[in-house]
Formats: structure tokens, sequence, C-alpha cells
């Protein structure tokens, strides 16, 4: 992520996008703690779906938006970021990650899954991290799959 005109922040880079939410226990202060709970994730952005050749985050976008589901059982969460800058080759990929407390208040109700825990929730040989063949990504996304689990929607 870049700093843009006026302090806007602009992602300078294509790839895909996630959001994890993780609940803190009860009585902890989110400032004191450091995230080592369940994560769930609430949304991926991928490749367009029309174009074969294109992320939903493109170079030039201002943000990344999400929905938090409603059945989300109240209480204080972080909100994990990601967007990954898609490099071929091990160890060539950018991570740009960030995190925003929450509370969450509404009626909940859902019990998200499936959980993972960060650091360990991406396979270090995942071709969604490190694409053998970066052309191939350039050319068709059709196969892409974000790593990590599957989009809890609540």
């Amino acid at each position: 992520m870049t700093v843009g005109p006026e302090g806007s922040s602009i992602i300078g880079h294509p790839g895909p996008g996630m959001f994890y939410l993780a609940k803190a226990p009860e009585g902890v202060d989110l400032n004191d703690w450091d995230g080592d709970g369940d994560w769930f994730k609430i949304r991926e952005l991928g490749p367009v779906k029309e174009a074969k050749a294109t992320w939903e985050v493109a170079p030039g976008s201002n943000s990344m938006n999400v929905t938090i589901p409603q059945t989300v059982p109240p209480g204080k969460y972080l909100l994990r970021t990601e967007h990954l800058y898609l490099k071929s080759g091990i160890g060539q990929t950018d991570y740009y990650v960030s995190c925003t407390h929450l509370e969450i208040e509404g009626p909940g109700g859902g019990t998200p899954g499936p959980t993972v825990k960060f650091p360990g929730a991406y396979d270090n040989w995942d071709i969604s991290i490190w694409p053998p063949f970066r052309i191939k990504w350039e050319t068709d996304l059709s196969g892409y799959k974000a790593p990590g689990p599957d989009v809890w929607t609540g």
C-alpha cells in the first residue's frame, strides 16, 4: 500500500484480499491482546469472474470493503485485513496486513468457522501465495483460490 495525494491510501499492486475476525477472550482489553485466538474468514476478494486476468483489488484502488455478517456473536474483535501481491517463487510474494479493533453488537447467534491461527493459517507451499508461473496468473486467473479457510457467511 502506498500513500497517495492528500494522505489517501492507494493500493499499488493487483492481487487477492482477505478479511478475518478473531474474538478476544472475555475481559481482555484489545490493546493488550496479541490475537492468538481463533480467526475466521468473512470475505475474500479474488479474480473478477467476467475478466480472465483482472483482480477485484487492482492498482489504484483506494479501498477494500467488507460487511460483517449479522450473526457474528457480539463482543470485542480484531479485524485482520490482508492484501497479497503475488510474485513467482518462494519468498517473493508481498504481504500487506493490518488489524483494527472492533466491538460488534447485535443478536449474533452464529457459530463462526472454520477457524485458523496466525501464524500457521497458510501452507508455506500454497500456490495461492507462491504461484509457480507468474505469467499464467497474468493471463488467466480462473483457477485461482485464495489461501486459508473457506469464507464464513453466517
